[in-house]
Protein backbone atom coordinates (compact mmCIF):
# COMPACT_ATOMS: atom_id res chain seq x y z
CA UNK A 1 0.00 0.00 0.00
CA UNK A 2 1.26 3.46 -0.92
CA UNK A 3 1.84 5.77 2.06
CA UNK A 4 1.44 9.53 1.73
CA UNK A 5 4.95 9.97 3.14
CA UNK A 6 6.27 8.24 0.02
CA UNK A 7 4.69 10.82 -2.32
CA UNK A 8 6.70 13.89 -3.30
CA UNK A 9 4.47 16.97 -3.43
CA UNK A 10 6.17 18.07 -6.66
CA UNK A 11 5.08 14.83 -8.33
CA UNK A 12 1.47 15.71 -7.59
CA UNK A 13 1.94 19.17 -9.10
CA UNK A 14 3.24 17.52 -12.27
CA UNK A 15 0.28 15.12 -12.30
CA UNK A 16 -2.22 17.98 -11.97
CA UNK A 17 -0.60 20.03 -14.72
CA UNK A 18 -0.40 17.14 -17.18
CA UNK A 19 -4.01 16.23 -16.40
CA UNK A 20 -5.16 19.79 -17.13
CA UNK A 21 -3.09 20.37 -20.27
CA UNK A 22 -2.87 16.81 -21.66
CA UNK A 23 0.54 17.88 -22.99
CA UNK A 24 3.99 17.23 -21.52
CA UNK A 25 5.40 20.26 -23.36
CA UNK A 26 2.74 22.64 -22.02
CA UNK A 27 3.02 21.20 -18.51
CA UNK A 28 6.78 21.78 -18.55
CA UNK A 29 6.31 25.40 -19.64
CA UNK A 30 3.72 26.09 -16.95
CA UNK A 31 5.80 24.46 -14.20
CA UNK A 32 9.02 26.07 -15.39
CA UNK A 33 10.90 22.78 -15.70
CA UNK A 34 12.25 20.74 -18.60
CA UNK A 35 10.25 18.16 -20.56
CA UNK A 36 12.55 15.34 -19.40
CA UNK A 37 11.86 16.42 -15.81
CA UNK A 38 8.11 16.10 -16.41
CA UNK A 39 8.56 12.69 -18.04
CA UNK A 40 10.77 11.55 -15.16
CA UNK A 41 8.18 12.70 -12.61
CA UNK A 42 5.46 10.76 -14.43
CA UNK A 43 7.68 7.69 -14.46
CA UNK A 44 8.15 7.91 -10.69
CA UNK A 45 4.41 8.32 -10.16
CA UNK A 46 3.64 5.34 -12.39
CA UNK A 47 6.01 3.15 -10.42
CA UNK A 48 4.74 4.45 -7.10
CA UNK A 49 1.04 4.05 -7.92
CA UNK A 50 1.42 0.99 -10.14
CA UNK A 51 -0.66 2.51 -12.93
CA UNK A 52 0.10 3.95 -16.37
CA UNK A 53 -1.81 7.15 -15.39
CA UNK A 54 -1.48 8.73 -18.87
CA UNK A 55 -1.42 7.09 -22.29
CA UNK A 56 0.38 8.98 -25.04
CA UNK A 57 -1.74 9.44 -28.20
CA UNK A 58 -1.67 11.74 -31.21
CA UNK A 59 -4.16 14.04 -29.50
CA UNK A 60 -2.22 14.19 -26.24
CA UNK A 61 -1.84 12.41 -22.92
CA UNK A 62 -5.08 10.56 -22.18
CA UNK A 63 -5.65 9.81 -18.47
CA UNK A 64 -6.45 6.29 -17.34
CA UNK A 65 -9.51 5.53 -15.25
CA UNK A 66 -7.37 5.57 -12.11
CA UNK A 67 -5.93 8.96 -13.05
CA UNK A 68 -9.47 10.28 -13.53
CA UNK A 69 -10.31 9.14 -10.00
CA UNK A 70 -7.21 10.83 -8.57
CA UNK A 71 -7.51 14.14 -10.43
CA UNK A 72 -10.15 15.90 -8.35
CA UNK A 73 -8.83 14.97 -4.87
CA UNK A 74 -5.25 15.84 -5.89
CA UNK A 75 -6.35 19.20 -7.31
CA UNK A 76 -8.44 19.93 -4.23
CA UNK A 77 -5.60 18.99 -1.86
CA UNK A 78 -3.07 21.17 -3.68
CA UNK A 79 -5.45 24.14 -3.80
CA UNK A 80 -6.33 23.75 -0.13
CA UNK A 81 -2.65 23.68 0.78
CA UNK A 82 -1.98 26.73 -1.38
CA UNK A 83 -4.81 28.68 0.25
CA UNK A 84 -3.71 27.65 3.75
CA UNK A 85 -0.17 28.86 3.11
CA UNK A 86 -1.28 32.11 1.46
CA UNK A 87 -3.82 32.74 4.21
CA UNK A 88 -0.97 33.30 6.64
CA UNK A 89 -0.49 36.62 4.86
CA UNK A 90 -3.38 39.06 5.13
CA UNK A 91 -4.65 40.84 2.04
CA UNK A 92 -4.14 44.60 2.09
CA UNK A 93 -6.10 46.22 -0.76
CA UNK A 94 -4.16 49.46 -0.38
CA UNK A 95 -0.86 47.67 -0.88
CA UNK A 96 -1.48 44.47 -2.81
CA UNK A 97 -2.23 44.24 -6.51
CA UNK A 98 -5.02 41.88 -7.50
CA UNK A 99 -7.14 41.14 -10.57
CA UNK A 100 -10.63 39.98 -9.64
CA UNK A 101 -12.90 38.15 -12.09
CA UNK A 102 -16.63 38.39 -11.36
CA UNK A 103 -19.25 36.35 -13.22
CA UNK A 104 -22.66 37.94 -13.65
CA UNK A 105 -25.32 38.63 -16.28
CA UNK A 106 -25.48 41.72 -18.49
CA UNK A 107 -28.02 43.12 -16.04
CA UNK A 108 -25.61 42.29 -13.23
CA UNK A 109 -22.93 44.31 -15.00
CA UNK A 110 -25.29 47.29 -15.05
CA UNK A 111 -26.41 46.92 -11.43
CA UNK A 112 -23.32 45.72 -9.57
CA UNK A 113 -20.61 47.16 -11.80
CA UNK A 114 -20.74 50.96 -11.34
CA UNK A 115 -21.18 50.96 -7.57
CA UNK A 116 -18.62 48.21 -6.96
CA UNK A 117 -15.98 49.74 -9.22
CA UNK A 118 -16.46 53.20 -7.70
CA UNK A 119 -16.17 51.75 -4.20
CA UNK A 120 -13.02 49.76 -4.97
CA UNK A 121 -11.36 52.66 -6.81
CA UNK A 122 -11.81 54.77 -3.68
CA UNK A 123 -9.83 52.14 -1.78
CA UNK A 124 -7.13 51.18 -4.29
CA UNK A 125 -5.88 52.07 -7.76
CA UNK A 126 -4.04 48.74 -8.04
CA UNK A 127 -7.06 46.43 -7.99
CA UNK A 128 -8.54 45.55 -11.39
CA UNK A 129 -11.96 44.06 -12.11
CA UNK A 130 -13.13 41.88 -15.00
CA UNK A 131 -16.78 40.98 -15.55
CA UNK A 132 -17.62 37.77 -17.43
CA UNK A 133 -20.92 36.03 -18.19
CA UNK A 134 -22.39 33.91 -15.39
CA UNK A 135 -23.97 31.53 -17.91
CA UNK A 136 -20.72 30.84 -19.75
CA UNK A 137 -19.88 27.15 -20.32
CA UNK A 138 -18.13 25.45 -17.40
CA UNK A 139 -18.76 28.40 -15.05
CA UNK A 140 -18.60 26.16 -11.98
CA UNK A 141 -15.29 24.67 -13.14
CA UNK A 142 -14.04 28.24 -13.57
CA UNK A 143 -14.97 28.98 -9.96
CA UNK A 144 -13.28 25.80 -8.82
CA UNK A 145 -9.99 26.36 -10.63
CA UNK A 146 -9.79 30.03 -9.71
CA UNK A 147 -10.40 31.52 -13.16
CA UNK A 148 -13.46 33.23 -11.65
CA UNK A 149 -13.44 34.58 -8.08
CA UNK A 150 -17.16 34.99 -7.38
CA UNK A 151 -20.50 34.77 -9.16
CA UNK A 152 -23.19 37.38 -8.56
CA UNK A 153 -26.81 36.84 -9.51
CA UNK A 154 -29.50 34.20 -9.84
CA UNK A 155 -28.29 30.61 -10.24
CA UNK A 156 -30.76 27.94 -9.09
CA UNK A 157 -28.59 25.13 -10.51
CA UNK A 158 -25.72 25.29 -8.03
CA UNK A 159 -23.55 22.23 -7.47
CA UNK A 160 -21.78 20.92 -4.38
CA UNK A 161 -18.70 22.61 -2.91
CA UNK A 162 -20.24 26.05 -3.48
CA UNK A 163 -20.86 28.66 -0.80
CA UNK A 164 -23.91 30.89 -1.26
CA UNK A 165 -24.57 34.21 0.48
CA UNK A 166 -27.95 35.76 -0.27
CA UNK A 167 -27.79 39.48 -0.99
CA UNK A 168 -31.48 40.21 -1.62
CA UNK A 169 -34.71 38.93 -3.12
CA UNK A 170 -35.77 40.39 -6.45
CA UNK A 171 -39.32 40.92 -7.66
CA UNK A 172 -40.69 41.93 -11.06
CA UNK A 173 -42.16 45.10 -12.53
CA UNK A 174 -43.82 46.31 -15.71
CA UNK A 175 -41.76 48.87 -17.59
CA UNK A 176 -43.03 51.05 -20.43
CA UNK A 177 -43.26 54.65 -21.63
CA UNK A 178 -44.77 57.01 -19.06
CA UNK A 179 -47.86 57.57 -21.22
CA UNK A 180 -48.51 53.86 -21.83
CA UNK A 181 -52.22 52.99 -21.22
CA UNK A 182 -51.29 50.04 -18.98
CA UNK A 183 -50.59 52.49 -16.15
CA UNK A 184 -54.18 53.76 -16.15
CA UNK A 185 -55.80 50.37 -16.69
CA UNK A 186 -58.92 49.45 -14.71
CA UNK A 187 -58.49 45.75 -15.54
CA UNK A 188 -54.73 45.16 -15.45
CA UNK A 189 -54.79 41.40 -16.03
CA UNK A 190 -56.99 41.64 -19.13
CA UNK A 191 -55.00 44.56 -20.49
CA UNK A 192 -51.76 42.67 -19.90
CA UNK A 193 -52.95 39.99 -22.31
CA UNK A 194 -53.92 42.62 -24.89
CA UNK A 195 -50.64 44.46 -24.50
CA UNK A 196 -47.72 44.13 -26.93
CA UNK A 197 -44.51 43.05 -25.21
CA UNK A 198 -40.76 42.97 -25.56
CA UNK A 199 -39.16 39.76 -24.32
CA UNK A 200 -35.59 39.58 -23.03
CA UNK A 201 -33.45 36.50 -23.57
CA UNK A 202 -30.68 37.50 -21.18
CA UNK A 203 -28.93 34.35 -19.99
CA UNK A 204 -28.31 34.21 -16.27
CA UNK A 205 -30.81 36.97 -15.41
CA UNK A 206 -33.79 34.74 -14.60
CA UNK A 207 -35.98 36.26 -17.33
CA UNK A 208 -36.61 32.88 -18.96
CA UNK A 209 -38.00 31.40 -15.74
CA UNK A 210 -40.43 34.31 -15.39
CA UNK A 211 -41.82 33.65 -18.86
CA UNK A 212 -42.43 30.05 -17.79
CA UNK A 213 -44.14 31.16 -14.55
CA UNK A 214 -46.50 33.45 -16.47
CA UNK A 215 -47.50 30.62 -18.78
CA UNK A 216 -48.35 28.51 -15.72
CA UNK A 217 -50.98 31.06 -14.66
CA UNK A 218 -52.42 31.36 -18.17
CA UNK A 219 -50.64 34.52 -19.20
CA UNK A 220 -49.43 33.85 -22.71
CA UNK A 221 -48.20 37.37 -23.51
CA UNK A 222 -48.14 38.75 -27.02
CA UNK A 223 -44.37 39.16 -27.38
CA UNK A 224 -43.70 40.92 -30.68
CA UNK A 225 -40.04 41.84 -30.15
CA UNK A 226 -37.20 39.86 -28.60
CA UNK A 227 -33.88 41.30 -27.48
CA UNK A 228 -30.85 39.39 -26.23
CA UNK A 229 -29.84 41.75 -23.42
CA UNK A 230 -31.05 44.47 -21.08
CA UNK A 231 -28.69 47.04 -22.56
CA UNK A 232 -30.97 47.47 -25.59
CA UNK A 233 -34.30 47.21 -23.76
CA UNK A 234 -34.78 50.82 -22.57
CA UNK A 235 -34.11 52.40 -26.01
CA UNK A 236 -36.58 49.98 -27.60
CA UNK A 237 -39.28 50.75 -25.04
CA UNK A 238 -38.76 54.48 -25.43
CA UNK A 239 -39.76 54.58 -29.10
CA UNK A 240 -42.91 52.46 -29.16
CA UNK A 241 -46.06 51.26 -27.42
CA UNK A 242 -44.43 48.13 -26.02
CA UNK A 243 -44.07 46.99 -22.42
CA UNK A 244 -41.64 44.65 -20.67
CA UNK A 245 -41.58 42.51 -17.55
CA UNK A 246 -38.27 43.33 -15.86
CA UNK A 247 -36.38 42.58 -12.64
CA UNK A 248 -36.80 45.30 -10.03
CA UNK A 249 -33.12 46.19 -10.11
CA UNK A 250 -33.32 47.10 -13.80
CA UNK A 251 -35.65 50.00 -13.01
CA UNK A 252 -32.95 51.47 -10.73
CA UNK A 253 -30.24 51.63 -13.40
CA UNK A 254 -31.99 52.97 -16.51
CA UNK A 255 -31.49 56.58 -17.56
CA UNK A 256 -34.41 58.93 -16.86
CA UNK A 257 -33.89 60.40 -20.34
CA UNK A 258 -35.68 57.38 -21.81
CA UNK A 259 -38.93 58.61 -20.29
CA UNK A 260 -39.98 55.25 -18.84
CA UNK A 261 -42.16 54.35 -15.89
CA UNK A 262 -42.64 51.14 -13.92
CA UNK A 263 -45.21 49.55 -11.65
CA UNK A 264 -45.43 46.26 -9.74
CA UNK A 265 -46.44 43.31 -11.88
CA UNK A 266 -50.13 42.64 -11.03
CA UNK A 267 -49.63 38.88 -11.09
CA UNK A 268 -47.90 37.24 -8.13
CA UNK A 269 -44.55 35.94 -9.40
CA UNK A 270 -41.88 34.06 -7.43
CA UNK A 271 -39.07 36.30 -6.26
CA UNK A 272 -35.53 35.34 -7.18
CA UNK A 273 -32.72 35.09 -4.67
CA UNK A 274 -29.77 37.19 -5.85
CA UNK A 275 -26.63 35.84 -4.25
CA UNK A 276 -22.88 35.88 -4.08
CA UNK A 277 -21.45 32.44 -4.92
CA UNK A 278 -17.90 31.11 -4.53
CA UNK A 279 -16.15 27.76 -4.47
CA UNK A 280 -15.06 26.12 -1.23
CA UNK A 281 -11.45 26.23 -2.43
CA UNK A 282 -11.55 30.03 -2.28
CA UNK A 283 -13.42 30.24 1.01
CA UNK A 284 -10.35 31.02 3.13
CA UNK A 285 -8.47 33.07 0.56
CA UNK A 286 -7.94 36.53 2.15
CA UNK A 287 -8.36 38.43 -1.13
CA UNK A 288 -11.54 36.54 -2.01
CA UNK A 289 -12.86 37.13 1.50
CA UNK A 290 -12.19 40.85 1.14
CA UNK A 291 -14.03 41.02 -2.20
CA UNK A 292 -17.04 39.17 -0.78
CA UNK A 293 -17.09 41.56 2.15
CA UNK A 294 -17.19 44.59 -0.15
CA UNK A 295 -20.07 43.07 -2.12
CA UNK A 296 -21.96 42.43 1.11
CA UNK A 297 -21.37 45.99 2.36
CA UNK A 298 -22.69 47.47 -0.87
CA UNK A 299 -25.56 45.18 -1.80
CA UNK A 300 -26.74 43.16 1.19
CA UNK A 301 -30.39 43.87 1.90
CA UNK A 302 -30.98 45.00 5.47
Amino acid sequence: MVKIRDVDLNLLRVFECVFQTRKVVEAAEILGISQPAVSNALKKLRELLNDELFVRTRSGMIPTQYAMQLAEPISYALKTLEIAIEASESFDPRRDKRHFVIATSDLGDMYFGPKLISHIRDISQDITIEFVGNSRPHIFESLENGEVDILLGFRPDLITNMFVFRLFYQGWRILARKDHPIFSSKAPREDLLACRWIGVRSEGSGSASVNAELLKVGMDRNIVVWTSNFGTLAPLLAVGDLAACVPEIYTTVIDEAFGLKSMPFPVDLPKHSISSVWHSKAHNDPANQWLRQQVSILFKEA
